[in-house]
């Protein structure tokens, strides 16, 4: 799958509401063209998946969405999620060394399932038969437990947190490494045995038990693969595998002590 210029424009924002509104509001006025990025140092109401709050921090963390023109089936779009949170993990583990991992869909998390980063995907119709996507990542950079609310510092981590006594990275250094994450993740979308190889390498919930909320259907059960036409596959407790895709879960619970 050829690749669109990703990073080859970046255009930096002191404040806004949200990056991927903005992003959003620029690519379909003809602001921000086809791999463009759209970075802010100060975001005032990231959000996540399902309507779910994305807290920021002023200069502490990166709030940053990229512009892409498909150039696939518009079903294969939530593989982008995934290969996103995949490639994003791969690079913090090899530039940065810190020990995290992917957790099922779209987040980067510490051993403990802290959350370090979370990546959401929108479809977006131009009137075309083109759609729009617009990838947005989030992640925590500097902050210290005191800087999280109250009721994230359980959940919450950093990248200084992750590696004490280190210097974390600067909003654009990070930015930088997120660009290169998305390059990576792109061409996966359309390789479906490199993106599910590279789940593999960087999965925390392969061999973990979780209970998965899809609609009004749950799951419980071992993760124990994932394969881009059916999804993650979840052992349950009477050996029957229950695939489920990216885009039907609403949540995904990790159940503390069971690993096998």
């Amino acid at each position: 799958m050829s690749s669109p210029d990703i990073g080859q424009t970046i255009v930096w924002l002191e404040t806004c509401e949200s990056t991927m509104d903005e992003a959003r509001e620029r690519a379909m006025t003809g602001q921000l063209s086809d791999g463009s990025v759209l970075a802010a140092r100060q975001q005032e109401a990231g959000r996540g998946r399902h309507g779910r709050t994305w807290h920021t921090d002023p200069r502490l963390s990166l709030a940053a969405s990229v512009v892409l023109a498909p150039r696939f089936d518009v079903s294969r779009a939530p593989l982008l999620t995934v290969a996103l949170g995949a490639a994003l993990t791969a690079c913090l583990r090899q530039q940065l060394g810190l020990p995290v991992e992917m957790k099922w869909p779209n987040d980067i998390v510490d051993h403990e399932s802290r959350k370090l980063a979370g990546i959401l995907v929108e479809a977006h119709a131009l009137g075309t038969a083109t759609p729009l996507l617009v990838a947005g990542i989030g992640m925590n950079l500097g902050q210290g437990a005191a800087d999280f609310p109250r009721d994230l510092r359980s959940l919450a981590t950093s990248i200084a947190l992750l590696s004490p006594g280190r210097p974390w990275p600067t909003q654009d250094a990070a930015l930088e490494l997120v660009v290169t994450a998305i390059r990576r993740a792109w061409p996966l979308v359309s390789d479906g045995p490199a993106l599910e190889s590279l789940w593999r390498e960087t999965s925390g919930d392969r061999g973990r038990r979780v209970r998965v909320q899809a609609g009004d259907r749950t799951t419980e059960g071992t993760v124990r693969d994932f394969e881009v036409d059916r999804g993650l596959l979840i052992e349950d407790d009477t050996g029957t595998l229950q695939a489920v895709r990216a885009e039907q879960i609403s949540r995904c619970e990790r159940i503390k002590g069971d690993v096998g």
